[in-house]
């Protein structure tokens, strides 16, 4: 790395021959640094330090791997310090809380800290908040994470959550009025007569992959007396009839219940139909079967990935 300023006003100097990605990050530690060991994670406070996170605090920035052992020890903040790999590494350990990773995760999946030796693909399990730590590119031979950790890589994992996590569409369902009031007419088939309810969604390209309905109060399933919540997907370029538009998720009090305050599936579609270009938008119908059922106020949302 060059120490020698360049010929300019500011005497600013570049870092790293041959890469403009982080090269490695030597930082001051928190007071408890002497704890954290090679291999392990790590991520900064507020106050810019850097230790080992044990994966019970949320949204701070991680600061990759411990690399070498500290150049200085000291148990006052601020003082030691240590040097983190920025880089790709294998041999992480993985979560086995039911969020491990896997071949198939070989396009770069985010991860974060279960503790200071182990990743995971959930941001928490069993009401611990985790800290993102980077991306995961697969495994390695020996079945273990290849792992992108430090400030670039938990960067471009939070962007590439945010682009898994998308609104897809949502909207508040209000109360029904009585049980056998409609929005729109026809459950299922491929007609779509009258439509229901729009739902906004942001013009984006990619793929719906759950719906859920989030109640303010608990209904029964009843097999007799119901209500068929759906989702369809209109192309608004007016080259697909209405009447054709295709079915995109599926919600039944017949068979479902709902408690309050928990998000419930839908039944999602046929693959083909969960695919959305930024032009197309999805309604809603509400039919009532027999004498009907109540559903009470709710959320009703699309989650969506960017593709």
């Amino acid at each position: 790395m060059s120490s020698t300023p360049l010929p300019g006003v500011t005497e600013w100097y570049s870092e790293g021959n041959g890469t403009q990605t982080p090269p490695g990050l030597n930082a001051y530690m928190q007071a408890s640094a002497p704890q954290i060991t090679e291999g392990q994670l790590a991520t900064f406070d507020s106050s810019g330090n850097v230790a080992g996170n044990d994966g019970t605090v949320a949204n701070q920035i991680a600061a990759g791997v411990f690399d070498e052992k500290a150049s200085e020890t000291s148990t006052i903040a601020g003082v030691a310090r240590a040097h983190f790999w920025e880089g790709v590494g294998a041999k992480q350990f993985s979560s086995a809380a039911g969020d491990t990773f896997t071949a198939a995760d070989i396009g770069g999946v985010p991860a974060f800290i279960q503790n200071e030796n182990t990743i995971g693909k959930l941001s928490n399990t069993s009401g611990t908040k985790r800290s993102f730590a980077g991306l995961v590119f697969g495994l390695n031979t020996d079945g273990l994470a290849r792992f992108w950790g430090g400030r670039l890589g938990q960067l471009l994992a939070r962007t590439l959550h945010a682009l898994n996590s998308e609104n897809g569409g949502s909207l508040g369902y209000a109360q029904d009025a009585t049980a056998t009031t409609d929005l729109g007419s026809l459950t299922g088939g491929t007609a779509l007569l009258t439509i229901g309810q729009v739902i906004t969604r942001a013009k984006r390209a990619g793929v719906v992959t759950s719906v859920e309905i989030i109640p303010s109060a608990a209904l029964a399933a009843a097999g007799t007396n119901y209500r068929v919540i759906q989702l369809w997907k209109v192309d608004t370029t007016g080259t697909v009839a209405l009447a054709s538009s295709p079915l995109v998720a599926t919600f039944t009090t017949a068979t479902q219940s709902l408690v309050a305050g928990q998000p419930t599936a839908f039944t999602l579609g046929a693959a083909s139909a969960l695919n959305m270009l930024e032009t197309d938008i999805l309604v809603m119908t509400s039919i009532h079967t027999a004498s009907g059922a109540t559903v009470p106020q709710s959320a009703i949302r699309a989650n969506f990935k960017v593709i």
